[in-house]
């Protein structure tokens, strides 16, 4: 992926003030990054003052961006950074304001954000390529709106996203599935085809939670009638593509009704006819340590079908990871894994390291399930929403603080 780095002077002189105390770990990264292939750096001359050169560095970010817009694309900002509490001027505000004050899509993610602290967010959809009969599309490319719509909009609202197919659910991750569907803060449901399990999946959610059920959908959707009260939001697509305007339209007004899950306004069918004033229904814990594990692995399973690749962790350090469950759930959420990629005998893999044949902290290369698969490895991620994200994203500097 082309990167464009932008440095405030020279790249020695960048190195010297804003790296070397640092220390040498810091250094030599600094030096392997700039001299990648695929990475070309600009020098931006120092102005006159500190406050000058942070600004030349962010108007030179803006401008490159600008300049290598093509025609129907859009330019979306991506910061990633940590918030922090500032008593100068903050340069990278100035950078998101600027582009938010056109109107422009600006997320954020914060690579220090620990994993306890953002929400785990279901996402219950049909995945993968299906025929569409209903539309007369022999192929549906229903990974789209998770990949380009709700991935990049939950991780910018502080969630991690947790998803399993439930065209080829185990019964593994059954519970930790229906955990999730109960416990999570938010359920995310996309009603493309209204594929039943989904539509069962909403029905338990409703009966269960009186809020955090947001419904999104396809412009040609029409909600069922014990759904149709419930607000559908909607957006554009095709059978095979979700252009960058649609999705950025999404995005925004998908992050707008997410902004208003903490209210806990009433969305449950069952809970507005019968009676707001009902608790939720909670389902009962399982021991800690085997419901955190199930939870895991589960999110796991989603990285793996989100990236078509490796997961957080490697399959056979899940499994290591899952001693609480039992053999036969450790079992079938090993074969769970590998059916997501095309292992033609998925036991012969699985089963050997369930046996202690093999060492467990040794990784299992599995060739991918498909050429969605391979294309969603090889491409960006979050660069499928911001597909000429990488034509301009740049470092600003990091100037010397007194």
């Amino acid at each position: 992926m082309p990167v464009q780095v932008r440095l405030a002077g020279t790249r020695a002189a960048f190195r010297t003030s804003s790296v070397a105390d640092k220390g040498h770990a810091w250094e030599l990264k600094y030096d392997t990054q700039l001299d990648l292939p695929s990475v070309t750096v600009a020098e931006v001359p120092l102005a006159d003052g500190e406050e000058a050169s942070y600004r030349a560095v962010t108007r030179s970010i803006s401008s490159t961006a600008e300049a290598q817009l093509e025609d129907e694309e859009e330019l979306v900002v991506l910061a990633v950074r940590t918030p922090r509490a500032r008593d100068d001027t903050d340069h990278t505000e100035e950078l998101l304001a600027y582009h938010e004050a056109r109107s422009r899509l600006v997320l954020e993610v914060d690579p220090a954000r620990p994993r306890e602290a953002s929400e785990p967010a279901f996402v219950a959809m049909p995945f993968g390529l299906k025929p569409y009969p209903e539309r007369g599309w022999k192929q549906f490319e229903a990974d789209l709106s998770y990949t380009r719509i709700m991935t990049p909009t939950l991780i910018d609202a502080g969630y991690r996203p947790v998803r399993a197919d439930t065209d080829a659910l185990l019964e593994a991750i059954d519970h930790a599935m229906l955990r999730h569907l109960n416990r999570s803060k938010l359920v995310n449901a996309g009603l493309a085809m209204l594929n039943p399990n989904v539509m069962w999946e909403i029905g338990l959610r409703h009966a269960w939670r009186r809020s955090g059920t947001v419904l999104i959908g396809p412009k040609w959707v029409t909600s069922p009638f014990d759904v149709k009260r419930i607000p559908l939001h909607q957006y554009e697509r095709t059978a095979r593509r979700i252009s960058d305007a649609h999705a950025v339209a999404a995005i925004k007004r998908l992050r707008e009704v997410l902004a208003d899950v903490g209210l806990k306004r009433v969305d449950s069918p069952v809970f507005a006819n019968v009676g707001p004033e009902m608790e939720d229904i909670v389902l009962p814990a399982l021991d800690e340590a085997a419901e955190a594990e199930a939870g895991r692995l589960l999110e796991g399973i989603s990285h793996e079908q989100l990236l078509g690749g490796t997961p957080p962790e490697t399959p056979s350090e899940l499994y290591a990871r899952a001693a609480p469950l039992t053999d036969q759930q450790r079992k079938s959420a090993g074969r769970q894994l590998a059916l997501l990629r095309d292992a033609g005998d998925p036991a012969a893999i699985i089963d050997p390291l369930l046996g202690g044949s093999r060492p467990l902290d040794e990784p299992v290369e599995v060739p991918r399930r498909d050429a969605l698969g391979q294309r969603l490895a090889d491409g960006p991620q979050l660069g499928d929403v911001v597909r000429r994200v990488h034509s301009w994203i740049c470092f600003a500097s990091i100037l010397p603080r007194p």
